[in-house]
């Protein structure tokens, strides 16, 4: 991003990390690192939920989904990632966000994608869906992985693997680590 949409682009809110944590209870005893599969629910959530039933209830769900809130929550991500609210869209999940993405990219016949050899298999299907489109689907060899869906492809990419499968064609890159899941303080 350069010229005009670069000066355009608002600075990062700074959050307040103490107050979010103290929103999430599990990391009072544990140390959560699975970010992909289940989330620690905050605090926050309750609140949220209370609103939206006390709304219905009362109202008959006049401010669900209402455009108005749709835009203030755009506008609250913007400030904290440091974006223009236009550019902030949203999605049912993960996977319906990846769609978006992947069907956003200007792929061409012969280009590539790496995945990790770990990656789950939600995260996988938009990937596969352009391989008949002539886009290459490339697995980033991996290590062992106790999780049952990767047992036949491994886990963990080996260092320095993803950037020895990538070539000049190579548009697209998922290989990280498995996530973990929680440990105990």
């Amino acid at each position: 991003m350069t010229g005009a949409a670069e000066r355009d682009r608002p600075a990062p809110a700074e959050p307040d990390w103490e107050r979010l944590r103290a929103e999430f209870p599990v990391f009072e005893r544990w140390v959560h690192l699975e970010i992909a599969n289940k989330a620690p629910v905050g605090r926050f959530v309750d609140r949220t939920i209370a609103e939206f039933v006390d709304d219905s209830r009362e109202t008959g769900g006049a401010e669900a989904f209402s455009r108005d809130r749709v835009e203030v929550a755009r506008a609250a991500i913007a400030r904290l990632v440091g974006a223009r609210p236009e550019t902030i869209a949203f999605a049912g999940n993960t996977s319906h966000a990846l769609n978006f993405a992947a069907g956003g990219l200007d792929l061409e016949p012969g280009d590539n994608v790496l995945l990790a050899a770990n990656e789950h298999p939600s995260n996988v299907f938009a990937w596969r869906y352009l391989e008949a489109e002539g886009v290459e689907v490339r697995w980033v060899p991996s290590r062992r992985s106790p999780r049952p869906w990767t047992r036949a492809r491994g886990s963990l990419p080996f260092p320095g693997s993803a950037t020895s499968s990538a070539t000049g064609r190579t548009r697209a890159s998922s290989p990280r680590p498995a996530a973990g899941a929680a440990w105990s303080r």
